[in-house]
């Protein structure tokens, strides 16, 4: 059975063993059989996981693109977070399989090395900063029902999409560009999710207070029309609150690895230990939610189920809409 040796080797006693890549460190030694082992589990994990995240996030697209009924703000949102999961299991995963594949064989690649971990940080960034875009969308549906109903367009979020994917992309950049300033960038990257935590806190207790206390507007008369007294709106916004925010905590806990990985690195330094577990695991997990995103949101959602199930039986048809047979009168679970 491999084990891990307790060495104490690290970038700074032996650099003969570890090298740099914009100050990416990384393994050049002799490989050992626990090193293997612990690749090949990862290997495995993020073979399984793309292919969930590539099957899930697809499918979602498709019955989005094929069900008007889903065309709205809150589901276009989710459509951007399937996106960005499906980017994750098209760039950013397949990279680090290959990385780790290489380790195995002592090959490195700065190239890879540093394509998979520019992808991670971009893809990871965006995931979490579409979450608050549902967040605050949600807000304005719930706190803001009229302002939401009049400003809350298409086009808008498109911009506003638009505008947080290109800001973002420039903090990569930078900490690529920059390599010496590679500390600062993660100081900044870390005050920034906390942040936006602390955002995303105050957003979903607002939700939940104007919910508890019967405060929900409704802008339409449809509306007051179709939910009686307005309590199963009450049910509906309050389970769809909590959905977001149980993404969000999921998100933050994938996060915490990383977080753990970046303290042990502080006291021991960059060794193997860090760079065979710690840091695999930490990318493992970030990653392995995009996975978990689609089939959590599709399972508390009923409307998306029911979406899903219409769009499948109409496979064997010329019908390229799934709203044909759709029962708009199910209660949501989200």
């Amino acid at each position: 059975m491999a084990t891990i040796s307790n060495t104490s080797n690290s970038f700074e006693d032996n650099h003969t063993i570890f090298g740099e890549c914009l100050k990416l460190p990384y393994y050049c030694g002799k490989v050992e059989n626990w090193m293997v082992a612990t690749n090949i589990f990862f290997i495995l994990v993020n073979i399984i996981s793309c292919l969930i995240t590539l099957a899930a996030n697809t499918v979602f697209l498709v019955v989005y693109f094929r069900t008007r009924s889903l065309r709205n703000p809150h589901y276009f949102f989710l459509m951007l977070l399937a996106v960005t999961d499906i980017s994750v299991g098209l760039i950013s995963q397949p990279l680090l399989i290959a990385r780790k594949f290489m380790e195995i064989y002592s090959v490195h690649d700065c190239v890879l090395w540093t394509a998979m971990r520019a992808s991670v940080y971009y893809f990871s960034g965006i995931s979490f900063l579409t979450i608050t875009l549902v967040s605050i969308e949600r807000w304005f549906a719930v706190c803001r029902p009229i302002k939401h109903r009049r400003d809350v367009t298409p086009k808008r979020m498109a911009v506003v999409a638009f505008i947080v994917w290109a800001v973002w992309f420039i903090f990569p950049v930078v900490r690529f560009a920059l390599p010496k300033f590679y500390r600062a960038f993660g100081m900044l990257v870390g005050g920034i999710i906390v942040v936006i935590f602390v955002i995303n806190t105050r957003l979903y207790l607002k939700i939940q207070r104007s919910v508890r206390d019967g405060k929900l507007r409704f802008s339409g008369k449809e509306q007051q029309k179709n939910y009686t007294k307005g309590e199963v709106n009450f049910k509906k916004e309050g389970r769809m609150a909590r959905t977001v925010a149980l993404l969000l905590v999921v998100m933050v806990l994938a996060y915490l690895p990383t977080a753990i990985g970046l303290t042990y690195k502080a006291l021991r330094g960059v060794n193997t230990v860090y760079l065979f577990v710690f840091l695999p695991l930490a990318d493992t997990l970030v990653l392995i939610n995009s996975s978990f995103n689609p089939l959590f949101y599709c399972y508390r959602n009923a409307n998306i189920r029911m979406a899903i199930t219409k769009c499948m039986s109409s496979l064997n048809t010329s019908s390229v809409n799934c709203d044909s047979s759709f029962n708009n009168q199910a209660t949501s679970k989200m």
